[in-house]
């Protein structure tokens, strides 16, 4: 009886109400740097400079 209001919440209300951990943010910051640099590589190779671009 102690979770039965979980079942009725939308998976956005349980993202909210679950705080993140530690390990869950590295991953999420590990993640955005590898998907950074690849996006900066390819503006590159593309003739893109994003450092002119600021």
């Amino acid at each position: 009886m102690e979770g039965a209001s979980e079942i009725f919440q939308s998976k956005a209300e349980r993202k909210e109400s679950k705080p993140y951990t530690e390990d869950d943010l590295m991953r999420k910051i590990g993640r955005l740097e590898i998907e950074n640099d690849f996006l900066r590589n390819v503006s590159l190779a593309c003739g893109l400079n994003p450092e002119k671009l600021k």
